[in-house]
């Protein structure tokens, strides 16, 4: 696939040189080819090139199967480095990972590398010196950003008391993970750099700047817009006239008053803003008089969302949100539709059949709202697991008239963080199955993500299942359980659809079917 990216540069003569290959996934079963490339946020792809892209891709690949070619924006902000190191030492190398905070790792950038720089304890930096720590973490870290990455081990002279120390840590991270108020924050868009270091795309809301706070993120729309001048009086510059720029911030769950002593070089981009322009910046809130003031260190044009829908920070809770129930069978009759046996690694293997209703079809974008599962062992159901998922977003009329789930339903669900944990502790060691896998895998490991978890279960797709088994016209689940005489009521919920496709796929797996 790196030939492809070389390829793509002779064909344009480097026009599209800044993209850098960041995954490629091939569904064997559906015959499903995900192609994605990586651009810098300070770039922007039109349409028209996207088109271009995909068009030669999908010609120089000749493959007799779907192509789907996607772009992601790579950021460079400290914080989303820091999140995606600390979220590969916690998956990789959680020995390490255990003895960390944030006075153990410093992040330095320069305009052509980003250096890190972890410290260690003596006795740990020896255990790790030569096992290639360093090499790792740089080679995930440059497959996931675009910049190049130095990455350095330290040895540091505090020696640690080891078991109070991972008594401690474990109490820390427990509690940070789960047990802290989120700062509650929204998506923008378009972000496009005026001057400072990029800008994280998820500012918090200005109705929550209750204290001073420092490099804190937030969006608006610009009022009131004023450029003023003022006389140096400090320093070599003593004497000559400056500008400050003066407006107010407007998310529309409140305004914050914004300031911008300029420096000469920004002077002339300052000037562009506009009243009604919309802007993301990182600053610094400060009080005076009581009120607060955003002293601005990077700004940023974007776009806002159509309505800033503000929630209250969410508490997650320590103990277990969702607790699987026993599998309460209505209809037996459909599990055992056949007498023929099931072969025995189907009944020594424990299988997670699991559904989910999203808000729509993007897993870059779109959220969960309902997770549905049972677990089979033995070749029986012997428990389920099933609840709603309050999403950060409205649910589209279009999501509603397919699933039947309202903004009502899901008011006072707990959130998506909180319900990954629990299905992914449920699911540990068994098998996953779906119907139309990869779609519904798309949507768990993305949210996984966030809370720096990983499903690593096997997985199975029954709809894969269902062609190979069954010669029928179409193939959706209501198809396939007609076809077999499962009972499917509920459609488009995600338990009602989980039992049936648990029982199709115990039908399907008999040995003789």
């Amino acid at each position: 696939m790196e030939n492809l990216l070389q390829k793509l540069n002779f064909n344009f003569k480097d026009k599209f040189s800044y993209l850098k290959l960041y995954e490629v996934v091939f569904f064997k079963q559906n015959k499903f080819l995900e192609i994605k490339f990586l651009y810098p946020y300070n770039v922007e792809i039109s349409d028209e090139d996207k088109a271009e892209i995909v068009k030669f891709v999908e010609k120089t690949l000749n493959l007799h199967s779907k192509i789907s070619v996607k772009f992601k924006k790579s950021y460079l902000d400290e914080n989303i480095i820091r999140q995606e190191l600390l979220g590969y030492i916690k998956k990789f190398h959680s020995s390490v990972f255990t003895f960390l905070n944030s006075e153990n790792i410093e992040i330095l950038r320069n305009e052509f590398f980003i250096t890190i720089k972890i410290k260690l304890s003596g006795k740990l930096f020896e255990l790790y010196k030569n096992k290639n720590l360093e090499e790792n973490i740089k080679k995930h870290m440059e497959k996931n950003f675009i910049s190049e990455f130095d990455v350095e081990l330290l040895a540091c002279d505090d020696e640690i008391d080891t078991e109070s120390f991972i008594e401690n840590e474990k109490k820390k991270i427990f509690e940070s993970h789960l047990s802290q108020k989120k700062t509650p924050r929204y998506k923008i868009e378009d972000v496009d750099l005026i001057f400072g270091k990029e800008i994280d795309p998820a500012p918090e809301f200005i109705k929550n700047i209750l204290k001073e706070k420092n490099s804190v993120i937030l969006a608006g729309n610009i009022l009131n817009f004023e450029k003023k001048e003022y006389l140096s009086k400090k320093g070599k510059t003593a004497g000559t006239t400056k500008f400050y720029y003066a407006f107010v911030l407007d998310d529309t769950t409140a305004k914050i008053d914004v300031r911008y002593f300029a420096s000469k070089q920004n002077i002339e981009k300052m000037d562009k803003l506009f009243n009604g322009g919309q802007v993301a910046i990182v600053g610094d809130v400060k009080e005076f008089n009581k009120k607060f003031t955003l002293y601005v260190n990077s700004i940023a044009y974007c776009k806002l969302p159509a309505k800033i829908e503000y929630r209250e920070e969410e508490k997650v809770l320590k103990e277990e949100c969702i607790k699987p129930e026993p599998y309460k069978i209505v209809k037996q009759e459909n599990l055992l539709v056949s007498e023929k046996p099931l072969p025995e690694e189907v009944l020594k293997t424990s299988y997670v059949v699991f559904d989910t209703e999203t808000t729509g079809l993007d897993y870059e974008k779109d959220e969960i709202i309902e997770i549905g599962a049972v677990k089979i062992k033995g070749g029986v159901i012997t428990e389920q697991f099933q609840t709603l998922v309050k999403p950060n977003q409205k649910i589209p009329v279009t999501a509603t008239e397919i699933n039947n789930i309202t903004d009502e339903m899901v008011a006072r669900a707990p959130s998506g963080e909180r319900v990954i944990t629990d299905f992914y502790n449920w699911a540990k060691g068994s098998t996953l199955v779906a119907y139309n896998a990869s779609f519904d895998m798309k949507f768990i490991q993305a949210l996984a993500k966030k809370m720096g978890r990983y499903f690593d279960n096997p997985v199975l797709d029954a709809l894969a299942l269902a062609k190979s088994k069954l010669k029928l016209s179409r193939y959706k689940l209501s198809d396939v359980v007609k076809r077999l005489n499962v009972t499917l009521n509920n459609a488009h919920r995600a338990l009602a659809d989980t039992v049936a496709t648990a029982e199709v796929f115990l039908i399907l797996m008999r040995e003789d079917y």
